[in-house]
């Protein structure tokens, strides 16, 4: 069998013959891999998988669109079947596939069936991710929330958006803020900063603090000592009550705007189920009551240009009275807050890693939002005891294999981490 195995990430070479899998080259996961289709040729190409994982390949032709296709192959002779050709250019791929440890086969022929390719070139690279479950939690929701902050903002930031740990109402809509300002949310107490929250603006050299919510929530004190003892910039953007200060904060990101998403605000779990999507889209998130819709509201769909509206929550959260009223309206709604957010990772999809967090409590869910939207992934709500048959169902449809709960065993127990992992050793 001819080889071509060379150091790890090296650029390496095909070597005819290689037409059927007992002459195909070895190469390693790591290897950036050039060859040479001639006429009715197939290249093979063996690889090893040491462990369970997530493979895909991307590559291009050199000069022909739609030139080259691949195949993933078992050594048992089953075929990968999301492998194929980018239309209307020279890239070709193998999309995320779990596979199990073993001997696999990477397949090269002519993308358009055209047995006269001869001489065209190709490249192609392979990614291989572990499987991982990974928990960001401190002592409290306040090192959780600057937990978080680090793992995206540990280089700096200049902006963070300040809420209160206490209390959900004035902090629902921030995310799209915080996203828009390039910043994370962390938390503080009314009266006095955390010393997490003191060591995250020093290390990360924060200069501005925008705060979310009045004085009766996040003190005058605060605000003082974050401008006259530290010296930062400071902003609050605050309402007389939850509704006008998500208006205030859908009003603080400048243009119009061409979608709103609509939620309760009530209660919380449909506003931190949609936050990362808001985030990632620059989508305001707006409050509305049950059977009436505010006035500040729907002012702010006015002034801000709204066309369409997404709602996100059954009747009992945003009756069909205020659903009509609302821009070319659109309703995301599950049984409960679980398979309401579940359907809304449906829509958003996932790049990479999967964020959970507890859907019995706020702190840690918001937290999570901004840095769940950088990352282009949704943040699952679950029970804090175990994870539901269709939240298992949504992984596998994923295909997931990389996960970080939000907050430590308290908010989301060790049983859910555990369920994880035997959903990852079953798939397929």
């Amino acid at each position: 069998m001819p080889s071509i195995q060379a150091e790890a990430g090296t650029s390496v070479y095909e070597q005819e013959p290689n037409d059927d899998i007992s002459t195909a080259n070895e190469i390693r996961l790591d290897d950036f891999v050039t060859g040479t289709l001639t006429n009715i040729d197939v290249d093979n190409y063996k690889i090893t998988i040491p462990e369970q994982g997530l493979f895909s390949l991307w590559g291009y032709s050199h000069d022909r669109v739609n030139a080259v296709s691949p195949a993933l192959i078992s050594e048992d002779g089953t075929s990968y079947f999301d492998c194929g050709e980018k239309e209307g250019s020279r890239e070709f791929y193998c999309g995320d596939q779990v596979v199990q440890p073993g001997t696999y086969y990477i397949q090269i022929t002519s993308g358009d069936n055209d047995l006269a390719v001869n001489g065209e070139g190709y490249t192609f690279n392979m990614y291989f991710t572990t499987p991982s479950v990974n928990r960001i939690s401190g002592a409290d929701r306040y090192e959780t929330a600057t937990k978080i902050a680090n793992e995206r903002w540990a280089e700096g930031t200049e902006d963070i958006v300040l809420a209160t740990g206490e209390d959900f109402p004035d902090a629902l809509a921030a995310g799209p803020l915080a996203f828009y300002l390039g910043g994370p949310i962390l938390l503080t107490r009314k009266n006095q900063l955390p010393n997490t929250v003191l060591s995250f603006i020093e290390k990360s050299d924060v200069q501005t603090v925008t705060i979310v919510g009045g004085t009766a929530v996040i003190s005058q004190q605060v605000e003082n000592y974050l401008r006259n003892t530290l010296g930062l910039h400071v902003n609050r953007i605050a309402g007389k009550d939850r509704f006008e200060t998500a208006a205030n904060i859908a009003k603080a990101i400048p243009g119009k705007i061409s979608e709103a998403v609509i939620v309760n605000g009530r209660n919380y779990p449909d506003a931190l189920s949609i936050a990362p999507y808001a985030s990632l889209g620059g989508i305001p998130i707006l409050l509305s009551e049950t059977t009436t819709l505010p006035a500040v509201t729907a002012e702010t769909l006015r002034t801000k240009g709204v066309i369409t509206t997404t709602v996100i929550g059954g009747t009992n959260a945003v009756s069909e009275l205020v659903f009509s009223g609302l821009p070319k309206p659109k309703r995301i709604a599950g049984q409960d807050r679980y398979e309401t957010s579940l359907l809304v990772s449906l829509m958003m999809g996932y790049d990479n890693v999967v964020y959970l967090a507890s859907g019995a409590n706020f702190p840690d869910a918001l937290s999570g939002s901004v840095l769940a939207g950088v990352s282009g992934s949704p943040i699952l709500l679950t029970p804090p005891t175990y994870l539901t048959e269709d939240t298992k169902e949504v992984i596998r449809e994923f295909s997931a294999i990389k996960f970080t709960i939000l907050g430590g065993s308290g908010a989301v127990s060790d049983q859910v981490e555990r369920d994880l992992w035997d959903v990852i050793r079953n798939l397929e």
